[in-house]
């Protein structure tokens, strides 16, 4: 508990130099940042992407037009959120980053996330009509042994940074397995009826936009269903952000 205690004094008082990502050096100049601009390039890559999801598309982009620029999963699954940004792919670097907030208690990443994820707004016309940030919740078991809700730390960062208040409103009510071996039929299954709503909150969410905070993407199982729980309590536009996307 000590380290996790110390990792999160870090997060709020850094004293480092270095990005976060790569381990590389950076010039005291940048201190205010915590990615170099190496990693930087690699989080901000170029070309199609879906317009609901984000997912990068193979085809060229005249071609999604008829399909309101969708990809080939996004027009055959229907998604409760209005649409999804991320920042990189789940690889690399990148990967092994989010690896090491969630099983060895590497807060500091959070720190690093947060600068993409807020650099990522920049290029985003709906943040500014949200007007609240909520996070991705985990069970409290997990909760329990991890000592944090990294989707909760990630949301609190950007929701300073923004200056959006984060409402900490979803309940996970069902320990599931691990979803990253399960195919997109079997996640959404398990994660059917997991999550719920804080009743104090339906009253609050009315009629709003919202941003769904969570650290990783993978077919969007787990989005889907928190944006359903958002949508049912009459939350109007449900848009969500994450740091990485699998392929």
């Amino acid at each position: 508990m000590g380290t996790i205690f110390n990792d999160i004094l870090d997060f709020f008082y850094p004293e480092r130099l270095k990005c976060l990502i790569c381990d590389a050096d950076m010039m005291d100049d940048l201190s205010e940042n915590y990615i170099c601009e190496t990693c930087l390039e690699k989080l901000f890559s170029e070309g199609g992407r879906c317009h609901q999801c984000d997912r990068p598309v193979e085809q060229v982009y005249s071609q999604l037009e008829i399909y309101q620029h969708k990809c080939k999963a996004c027009q055959e699954h229907f998604h409760y959120f209005t649409r999804h940004v991320t920042c990189t792919l789940y690889e690399g670097e990148m990967k092994r980053m989010l690896l090491g907030l969630k099983y060895k208690n590497r807060v500091e990443g959070v720190r690093a996330i947060v600068q993409a994820m807020s650099t990522r707004t920049l290029n985003t016309e709906f943040i500014k009509s949200v007007q609240y940030i909520i996070p991705v919740p985990i069970h409290w078991t997990r909760h329990m042994s991890r000592g944090f809700n990294q989707s909760r730390l990630i949301a609190d960062g950007v929701g300073k940074e923004q200056d959006i208040e984060v409402l900490d409103c979803l309940k996970r009510v069902k320990r599931t397995k691990k979803l990253k071996n399960l195919n997109k039929e079997a996640r959404k299954s398990m994660m059917k009826d997991a999550i719920i709503l804080d009743e104090k909150s339906k009253i609050v969410l009315s009629g709003k936009d919202v941003l769904l905070i969570d650290d990783i993407y993978t077919t969007g199982s787990t989005l889907d269903e928190c944006a359903k729980v958002l949508y049912e309590a009459g939350a109007d536009r449900i848009y969500c952000m994450t740091f990485a996307m699998g392929r």
